[in-house]
């Protein structure tokens, strides 16, 4: 996906729709990271017909009586076609302006949004795509007086939320021997002031194509993780058909031309039911559902084959061979848990010994009588 990175600058060559049509028809958003006018913007965002995230700058103060058309990414966590996005607005405090902000303030401010990110972060490796800043990281792109400085807040935020890209703009770059992008950990910082076409892979690389076998396969996104090469699950290796055939003919695996050999699903010879399974793919971790024909597995061992649902067979792969018989379900642990959870509670209740009655209301315990002749002695 490419994305029109603008800020602080207008562009004269951007405002001549012309110019702007055959140069950047192919850009799907457009991000601004902040002191631009709002009717820049807007004629930016109407001209090629696509959404506009932004972030404040500090002199973007004129923002709160007319916004431009678009979605203020401050504090907000937004996703467009599968690329997530964050903001922070605003500069380091040098004057009473109202987007300023001193270190302490910026450091709430990024332990709010690592608290809202981490889910994401332990789940995914990484927090947030692009992380939107109107300010430089201290040390990354900034300069030495005290308006262009960095904010050491955005150091941590990027090495704890590990975000792919970082862009900023607030620093002007007329020099053409200053360096606008670095290498931070696992992020790339980007100074993208006053216009940078930045192009970003989607998260599963591009989609994959149609499948084998009985039946067109369901696209899945090829380049990705394991679990989502082929048709979005390796199915072949235990009888699980992804992509629905015709009936009594084998479902192939989806999947496109550039996913790994191990990862693809070839189309099973003539299965019975939904479909079988295909040479390739690997087998699927207990538990998981499928996109596909929305089974529970694992289904029962074996090279695939026909089968019948739910789980899809799982015996020697013969035209017509016998399947194996599904396997018993366990029962549900929870309630177990919760079983033994009240039987040990009752069993604390009633087994523990009674609690010593109260005293009588007014009756005072009988203290040690003290030795008054051995005190007057002294």
């Amino acid at each position: 996906m490419k994305i029109l990175c603008v800020s602080d600058t207008t562009v004269q060559q951007l405002e001549n729709a012309a110019h702007l049509r055959r140069r950047y028809s192919d850009v799907e958003l457009i991000v601004s990271c902040g002191d631009l006018p709002s009717h820049y913007l807007e004629y930016l965002t109407s001209v090629l017909n696509v959404p506009l995230f932004y972030v404040r700058g500090n002199h973007d103060t004129g923002y709160s009586e007319r916004p431009p058309g678009g979605d203020n990414l401050h504090m907000r966590l937004l996703k467009y076609r599968g690329i997530t996005f964050y903001g922070i607005e605003g500069s380091l405090r040098y004057n009473m302006s109202a987007i300023q902000y001193s270190q302490g303030e910026m450091r709430g401010m990024t332990f709010q949004a690592m608290t809202r990110l981490l889910p994401r972060r332990l789940s995914r490796g990484y927090g947030v795509d692009v992380f939107v800043t109107h300010a430089p990281a201290k040390g990354i792109h900034d300069r030495d007086d005290l308006p262009h400085n960095g904010f050491k807040p955005f150091l941590r935020f990027m090495r704890w939320m590990k975000p792919r890209y970082m862009i900023h703009g607030h620093t002007h770059t007329w020099d053409n021997r200053d360096t606008v992008r670095t290498q931070y950990y696992n992020t790339c910082v980007m100074n993208i002031n006053p216009v940078t076409v930045l192009e970003i892979d989607y998260p599963g690389g591009p989609r994959g194509g149609g499948g084998g076998g009985g039946g067109p396969g369901r696209g899945g996104r090829v380049g990705g993780p394991r679990r989502l090469a082929g048709v979005g699950w390796p199915g072949g290796g235990r009888a699980v058909c992804v992509s629905r055939g015709p009936p009594g003919g084998g479902g192939g695996g989806g999947g496109g031309a550039a996913a790994p050999r191990r990862l693809r699903s070839g189309g099973g010879p003539g299965g019975r039911g939904r479909g079988g399974g295909g040479r390739g793919g690997g087998p699927l971790p207990a538990g998981r559902r499928a996109p596909g024909p929305g089974v529970r597995f694992p289904p029962p061992r074996g090279r695939g084959g026909g089968g019948r649902p739910p789980f899809g067979g799982g015996g020697p792969a013969r035209p017509g061979g016998p399947p194996v018989p599904a396997r018993p379900r366990p029962p549900p642990r929870f309630l177990v848990c919760v079983a033994c959870g009240w039987a040990a509670a009752l069993r604390v209740v009633f087994s523990s010994p009674p609690l010593p009655s109260p005293p009588p209301r007014g009756f005072l315990p009988e203290r040690p009588r003290r030795n008054c002749a051995t005190i007057y002695e002294i």
